[in-house]
């Protein structure tokens, strides 16, 4: 069923089209991917997560801060959230590092399509498979999977 709904988002933005009609330049498709780790309540589902707007919008500014390329920033404009899935028990009571459930987090995986319009940015975006997040957490990394065919771009 999501590869039916993917392989149909493929074909309607693998051409963008103006308003006269004509063919514009091609749209590149990736497949953005990452785990984080949040406070969530007792039976808190993905699709709690994105049944929440700010939610979506937050997630979204992540992905798009997470993108710092040399020479663009994507804007979260450009990443469809396709899927949150916790990872963990989602109905048991999330722990700490002490094994306590005082401040306890569970792993959540964000995944979302990201469009870019540009053939460089495309480029770029497929030369770099992973970026970590700066900052607080290194550790956290982005994946990033080419959906539309790389290799005739070689």
């Amino acid at each position: 069923m999501q590869a039916g709904v993917l392989m149909k988002t493929f074909l309607v933005l693998s051409l963008l089209r103006s308003s006269q009609g004509q063919e514009d330049l091609p749209a590149w498709l990736f497949r953005a991917t990452l785990v984080d780790t949040l406070h969530l309540p007792p039976g808190a589902q993905g699709s709690d997560l994105l049944a929440d707007a700010t939610f979506r919008e937050f997630v979204r500014n992540l992905f798009s801060g997470a993108m710092v390329l040399p020479m663009v920033h994507i804007p979260p404009s450009a990443f469809a959230l396709e899927n949150a899935t916790v990872l963990e028990d989602v109905y048991a009571e999330a722990i700490n590092t002490h094994g306590g459930v005082g401040q306890g987090k569970k792993s959540v995986r964000f995944e979302a399509v990201l469009t870019v319009a540009s053939r460089a940015v495309a480029m770029e975006i497929w030369r770099m498979p992973m970026l970590s997040l700066a900052g607080l957490a290194p550790w956290r990394k982005l994946h990033i999977q080419a959906i539309t065919d790389m290799s005739i771009y070689q």
